[in-house]
């Protein structure tokens, strides 16, 4: 065993070196769409390392919109919740950002002719829409698709961002479901930046339910949805072209088991949520590096 001592706090705020700086430009470069920097962002608001509240189900009728970058991140992140404002008597409505029309390895493999990736890929979106369709079926919701590019939804922010703002003046909602801002993935990240941007048409007391998908994130709320795990279950499970080449079914199960775990609800089953306004959703998406 090498002895190691241990770091100074001082040393994490030292300036970074010349190959940090030169590694951190070229994953920039790389992946312009997620790479933020901890210190532009300024966590110590956002996370406050008190325990997450308890949220009892929403009992009161209202509008729910869901927006979900891919076809299936609706049932994944906030499946429970739709399922629960449903029995409480509220409708909900998912916005799709995207067809998921690259979900698959065989789009992204340059050694397949392009001829054939793009007739599979228009096979992906019908078949990506009709398990969108059956999925939103089982929450109870109803769907309304986007015309956003799976993998580019950063080209396109003010665009999309119009186009949801237009929607949401017709239908005003009561509350937003929509990604983490500092979620990994460059689309879910760049969904969080459309509706920060679409919100300026919302009171900005709105509530916003921040929900995680690709990576864990900073929650301050917790829903018990043990009631209905078995129907979000369900609606995962309409995604089977999505669940042959990966299994996110396990991964959102084993992520509602660690949540309620680790809020004191014991074997139950749970979502995090990062709950807070729209207001300062947009503010605190506003402050991220896109």
């Amino acid at each position: 065993m090498v002895d190691r001592a241990p770091t100074s706090a001082a040393a994490f705020w030292r300036l970074p070196s010349i190959r940090e700086v030169a590694v951190r430009a070229l994953v920039r470069r790389a992946r312009p769409g997620w790479t933020r920097s901890l210190l532009e962002a300024d966590l110590a608001d956002i996370e406050t390392f008190a325990p997450p509240r308890l949220l009892a189900p929403p009992v009161e009728p209202g509008k729910l919109a869901i927006v979900a970058p891919h076809p299936d991140d609706e049932s994944i992140g906030c499946g429970g919740l739709a399922l629960a404002w449903r029995r409480g008597g509220g409708t909900t409505r998912v916005y799709f950002l995207t067809r998921g029309e690259r979900g698959d390895p065989r789009i992204r493999n340059g050694a397949i002719p392009r001829r054939q990736r793009d007739a599979y890929r228009q096979h992906l979106i019908k078949t990506r829409e009709g398990e969108a369709n059956a999925a939103v079926g089982v929450l109870g919701a109803e769907a309304e698709w986007l015309p956003g590019r799976d993998g580019e939804l950063h080209a396109g922010v003010d665009a999309l961002a119009g186009t949801l703002a237009k929607r949401w003046q017709d239908q005003l909602p009561d509350a937003i479901a929509a990604p983490f801002p500092f979620d990994r993935h460059s689309d879910h990240a760049a969904a969080a930046r459309i509706v920060a941007k679409a919100s300026a048409v919302l009171p900005g007391n709105t509530p916003v339910w921040s929900y995680e998908v690709w990576s864990p994130a900073i929650i301050n709320a917790v829903l018990d949805i043990t009631d209905v795990a078995d129907e979000k279950r369900r609606a995962i499970e309409s995604y089977a072209s999505q669940l042959a080449t990966t299994n996110y079914l396990v991964g959102a199960e084993a992520l509602n088991r660690f949540r309620a775990v680790a809020s004191g609800l014991g074997n139950r089953i749970a979502e995090g949520y990062y709950l807070t306004s729209v207001s300062r959703y947009k503010a605190i998406t506003d402050r991220l590096e896109l």
